[in-house]
């Protein structure tokens, strides 16, 4: 139904039938479609409407008149005002409920699969045991309440208004008394906040991060110059507040001129947290890392460029375990079995780094993920936006080689490093945009390991495909031994992995990258994704693209929130309903690869794009080495003495560019 008589500020009595994409209510009067903010399904409410469209409308909670069996009491008393929970007035489990039947939506709407498909692959979704207090990172905007009082808070919904609370219940206890003591140091040394209307001001953002598994803590301001003023004295007021067991600062790092504790010291530290977790007790809290962060920008992006330490070092650590699938449940009073797994991943967060915000749900969504990869020890895989290394250092430790991809040059240092505190050299990085380094790969364009950096990393560079010696010079192998003997050399494993995993940003994949995943062909994709509306969008390209759907479960990672976590796997069609066949070659005139182009129009498409003239013996060499089986050994030497001059390493690369072209790699 159109608008009709409705107009802005009507009040309407709507009984709540369903919810949005954004966990508002929707709701009926005389067949005109209302959107509601913070009605839960069930309800029977009035409501004032706030805005009018041709065919639907938007409005808010006037009053409650008949609340629904899903509506509970929120902790929060901002909740309304907020734009952070959503939903918090919904019971948690009618949340995962919303949450799962999203993901199914989207699939059916958007993806168009069935719902018998859905139905098939779609697992139950993976709950929190305490959905509060799960945030390790938040990032809280400082300025003026209308009053001129300084404060720090969050957001009001749809505005940069800036509601005062210290005391958000989805973060750690003790972020309200680190705030506190940041808006004292402020007001005792006169620095003013920052003003979006005027570019004027010093404090932006005050970025809070604790490490779950380690206790460790980092409070970064992020501010419109380059120095605070008495900066002694913010380090004085935060190492000195108090929480249960001691001070912030009570960790052994301060020694009064701002170093870290030795690296023995901060291991021996690590080691005694882990065995307190694995004893069921929660890590003792302390401060670690007090920086600043420039961003003299008009912008909204919160955090600058430049870093400094001021006290402490740059960064947290903080563990991740590889659990068990099978303890998952889907809300509460699933027992996690798994607190004493061997399996655990270390990492290094700087205030820069992407990690995910809920540690104990991340434990359960990467595990799932692994678990889906089904790796042996044998597989390659390719781990695009592979952030600081968190996925790619779980397959890591179960896969034959992993390679991972990210824009972010500081989060691929992370992520060396947090190879290197692992004991993982089995992991390769690069620095670049998933959908230019892929497909760039695959085409054959650079992607080198530049001079000084340490084994097991690499970087893009505009100097072809090559690893550099220790002269600068580049090295014939790619920073990989060739194999012989008819085995597969590692370059073609990178050109065809066993398995993909792409955790993309809210996004989705590139239409690029998706087009080179498919090209590339690898047995399993494992897609992680924070917004089932792209999922669903790409799911649907893959699955066009020869890709079936075998396994799909939603987390919660974001509880009293609109937004839900997925994991999917997918499988090459067909891969797993096969049936063996005995082939004698000798009888056929052609395999299935040397039926895509001959080896006159493999000679010719190198002629024409390099140059280069190459003999069939050339060509049989490559097309063995990248594991095309031949019928004919061509140029057979008269005796087994005789030797057989090697194709070299130009003619070689031109060779396998051609394969590629005609997708017989």
């Amino acid at each position: 139904m159109e608008q009709g008589s409705y107009k802005k500020n009507d009040i309407v009595r709507l009984t709540i039938e369903d919810i949005g994409n954004d966990g508002e209510g929707i709701g009926k009067a005389d067949g005109y479609t209302l959107f509601v903010k913070d009605a839960v399904i069930g309800d029977i409410i009035e409501a004032r409407i706030t805005k009018c469209k041709k065919n639907y409308g938007y409005a808010r909670v006037e009053k409650v008149v008949t609340p629904s069996p899903f509506r509970v009491e929120p902790q929060c008393p901002f909740h309304r005002q907020c734009g952070g929970c959503q939903i918090q007035a919904m019971s948690y489990e009618r949340q995962l409920a919303y949450k799962q039947n999203k993901v199914r939506n989207h699939l059916q709407r958007i993806g168009g699969f069935s719902p018998e498909q859905t139905d098939a692959v779609m697992e139950p979704i993976v709950g929190m045991e305490e959905p509060w207090h799960y945030r390790n990172k938040a990032q809280y905007p400082v300025g003026y309440d209308r009053e001129g009082n300084l404060v720090t808070g969050f957001y009001a919904g749809r505005t940069h208004d800036i509601i005062a609370n210290t005391d958000c219940p989805l973060g750690p206890p003790e972020n309200k008394a680190i705030l506190e003591a940041v808006l004292s140091y402020m007001k005792e040394n006169n620095v003013s906040a920052y003003r979006e209307n005027t570019g004027e001001g010093l404090v932006r953002h005050v970025l809070i991060r604790t490490g779950f598994s380690s206790g460790e803590i980092m409070v970064c301001l992020v501010i419109n110059g380059k120095e605070l003023p008495g900066e002694d004295k913010l380090v004085e007021r935060l190492t000195g507040v108090r929480l249960e067991g001691g001070r912030l600062g009570e960790a052994g790092l301060a020694d009064g001129g701002g170093q870290a504790v030795a690296g023995e010291e901060m291991a021996a530290g690590a080691c005694d947290r882990t065995a307190q977790l694995e004893a069921g007790k929660a890590p003792h809290k302390r401060l670690v890392s007090v920086s600043i962060n420039v961003n003299r920008e008009k912008t909204n992006v919160i955090m600058g460029k430049e870093m400094r330490v001021l006290w402490g070092r740059g960064w947290i650590e903080d563990s991740l375990r590889v659990l068990d699938s099978a303890d998952f449940g889907e809300a509460g009073g699933a027992e996690d079995r798994s607190a004493d797994s061997d399996e655990k991943v270390t990492f290094r967060i700087s205030p820069l780094s992407f990690y995910q915000v809920n540690p104990r749900q991340t434990e359960k969504l990467y595990s799932l993920a692994l678990e889906y990869a089904g790796l042996t020890g044998k597989e390659t895989v390719w781990d695009l936006y592979c952030g600081i290394g968190t996925i790619s250092l779980f397959m890591a430790k179960r896969a034959k080689k992993v390679y991972g991809v990210e824009v972010i040059p500081q989060a691929i240092e992370d992520a060396r490093e947090n190879a290197r505190r692992n004991r993982i050299t089995n992991a390769e990085f690069f620095v670049g945009k998933a959908e230019e380094v892929l497909p760039g790969f695959y085409k054959g364009e650079p992607l080198t390991v530049s001079e000084g950096n340490p084994v097991g990393t690499a970087e893009n560079r505009p100097d072809g495909l090559t690893e550099s010696s220790s002269d600068g010079k580049a090295l014939k192998t790619n920073g990989m031994d060739r194999a012989e003997n008819g085995k597969v050399t590692a370059e073609v494993q990178m050109c065809h992995p066993d398995v993909i995993v792409v955790d993309p940003p809210r996004k989705g994949c590139d239409e690029k990258c998706l087009e080179t995943m498919l090209a590339m062909q690898p047995g399993r994709i494992v897609y992680v994704s924070c917004d089932p509306a792209t999922l669903a969008r790409d799911l649907k390209i893959l699955c066009v693209g020869g890709y079936e759907i075998k396994r799909v479960r939603a987390v919660d990672q974001f509880g009293h929130t609109g937004h839900v976590e997925t994991v999917c796997l997918l499988s090459k069609l067909n891969v797993e309903h096969h049936i063996e066949v005995d082939v004698n070659l000798d009888e056929m005139d052609l395999t299935a690869a040397e039926s895509k182009a001959t080896y006159e129009e493999i000679k010719a498409y190198v002629k024409e794009k390099t140059g280069l003239q190459v003999s069939n013996l050339y060509i049989a060499q490559v097309k063995r080495k990248c594991g095309i089986v031949e019928r004919v050994n061509y140029n057979l030497p008269k005796s087994e003495d005789s030797r057989q001059p090697k194709c070299p390493p130009e003619k070689e690369k031109a060779i396998i560019e051609a394969l590629r072209h005609f997708w017989m790699i």
